[in-house]
């Protein structure tokens, strides 16, 4: 399938020899970082 590009990453998709749709995903780090909250639990 077609690339598609976002602010935060890119999306793409593949069909396996079984015709089975397998969904990739890029996402761009520093967007995405800034989209989800700290999840660092570590003390």
């Amino acid at each position: 399938g077609e690339m598609q590009v976002y602010d935060y990453g890119k999306f793409g998709w593949i069909l396996d020899p079984e015709g089975n749709k397998i969904e990739l995903w890029e996402p761009n780090d520093k967007a995405f970082d800034e989209m989800t909250p700290d999840t660092n639990t570590s003390s």
